[in-house]
């Protein structure tokens, strides 16, 4: 197993420490998401042989994903997560592009469903060059913090966005 970068860390009382990587198989040329937890730092974690979220077949991720943040609301996990369409060759290591945010459900953390609207419409600027997600329930509400490029500013900035769970139509 290769390990790509962490994709998202909890904790609570009740659990301990779980949360996702981004990993792939040896020969792989994905990098999906696994989870991974476990009750003491001291202990080290547990983490899944399989993937708990596949790259593909949608263009979106079909090369992986580079970011997620997981919430859980009224009993429903959502995973906002950034899948990339490629690799790209580098001077000294290869890197994803064409980066989106999508959506992904599950009822027990483990199980997910991808959202049949991805890629959800967030970006602000050119398409793909989003970066990190980061997420918080508030109230009814999950609030979606994302990592963007603007070019009026001429650098990346983070956009705010408002995710309403029980609104029936995304996006």
């Amino acid at each position: 197993m290769r390990y790509c970068w962490p994709v998202g860390f909890n904790w609570t009382q009740e659990d301990g420490f779980f949360g996702y990587l981004g990993g792939s198989s040896n020969g792989e040329d994905v990098c999906q998401i696994y989870s991974f937890g476990g009750r003491d730092l001291d202990q080290g974690f547990q983490l899944s042989r399989e993937p708990v979220l596949q790259a593909g077949p949608e263009a979106y991720d079909a090369a992986g994903m580079v970011s997620a943040a997981t919430v859980l609301h009224e009993g429903t996990y959502y995973m906002f997560y950034v899948g990339f369409r490629r690799w790209e060759p580098g001077p000294y290591a290869r890197y994803s592009q064409n980066h989106t945010v999508n959506l992904a459900t599950s009822t027990d953390g483990v199980s997910w469903t991808k959202h049949p609207d991805n890629p959800l419409p967030v970006n602000l600027t050119a398409p793909g060059v989003v970066g990190e997600v980061a997420a918080q329930v508030v109230g009814s509400r999950v609030h979606l913090w994302i990592n963007d490029w603007y070019d009026d500013l001429g650098q990346s900035a983070v956009g705010y966005y408002i995710f309403e769970p029980d609104v029936p139509a995304h996006p």
